[in-house]
């Protein structure tokens, strides 16, 4: 087997080095794990050295493995890079843009997102996923995310393209009801609907006298879900924190009134994030501008 015979095999045994395991390679290559194993296994009956110690629970690389993968890596990185700079000299506006994006986020905004920039491109597909957990780019294999955080992997780029404001906020049915709070120490005498991941110790951060405090919420319901904390909101079950992006037009039509505006906190950044690369596809590239323009018009 020539060393341009052997490329095919390198590569895949460099993916199944770092997903450690053939099942998770087979997924990123798009090929069965039959015919992954089957390839590392040619590589190694070729340079004529065992690559891995193979168990039904791991894969651990031998010395050899270790020595070879690098090189390996490389050559995957290399070809990746030669096709993206192919796309960028080509000028294609065609393919796959795959985005992660957290779920109320992409449920009030992406929509539109896409179908106004595939009016300008319709050639180019968006695979969006929602998630609130933070994904691993490169390991899934993803283009792009959407991150409200400004603590982020040092290998992302990070293009801010607005800010996350909370606020919490009622519903004028739920007020008339109970005396309008005023400071957070007033919130003992009020009831709440948390969201089970981000409040789970049933405290909301509130800034007083500049500082942040976890103040403690009584609360009867919690709910994994903004969208649907907003309708319990809306129908008077509590307080309520939120992304303000939410309930812009809620406040609007009287529908919910914001309460201790005096006290929260300063709005944290919102990132389009991908992982640092040399050249970026040209839809990717476009992708990226037309996402920071049209949340600079709209967020």
């Amino acid at each position: 087997m020539t060393m341009r015979s052997m490329i095919e095999e390198m590569t895949t045994f460099a993916v199944v080095a770092k997903t450690g395991s053939f099942t998770q390679a087979s997924k990123v290559l798009g090929k069965s794990k039959t015919y992954v194993s089957l390839q590392v296994s040619r590589l190694e009956d070729a340079i004529g050295l065992k690559l891995m110690f193979r168990t039904t629970r791991r894969l651990e690389l031998t010395p050899s493995g270790l020595a070879y993968v690098d090189y390996c890596e490389q050559l995957l990185a290399t070809i990746d890079e030669a096709e993206r700079a192919l796309e960028v000299l080509k000028g294609d506006m065609q393919g796959v843009i795959s985005l992660s994006v957290p779920v109320s986020f992409g449920q009030v905004f992406m929509t539109q997102v896409i179908a106004e920039f595939q009016l300008k491109y319709p050639d180019v597909k968006v695979a969006l996923e929602l998630h609130n957990s933070v994904k691993d780019l490169k390991f899934e294999s993803l283009d792009m995310a959407v991150r409200m955080s400004s603590e982020l992997d040092e290998d992302l780029v990070a293009i801010k393209i607005g800010c996350l404001d909370m606020g919490v906020y009622a519903a004028p049915t739920y007020l008339a009801k109970y005396e309008r709070p005023i400071c957070p120490e007033n919130l003992c005498h009020h009831t709440g609907v948390l969201h089970s991941s981000v409040d789970k110790f049933h405290r909301w951060p509130l800034l007083i006298e500049g500082e942040v405090v976890l103040t403690e919420i009584n609360w009867n319901l919690s709910i994994n879900h903004y969208p649907l904390i907003r309708e319990s909101a809306i129908e008077g079950k509590g307080l309520v924190r939120l992304p303000s992006y939410l309930v812009k037009q809620d406040l609007i039509e009287k529908r919910l009134c914001e309460v201790l505006s005096d006290f929260k906190l300063e709005p944290d950044p919102i990132y389009l994030v991908y992982p640092y690369q040399g050249v970026l596809p040209l839809k990717t590239r476009v992708f990226i501008d037309f996402i920071k323009a049209w949340f600079k018009e709209h967020l």
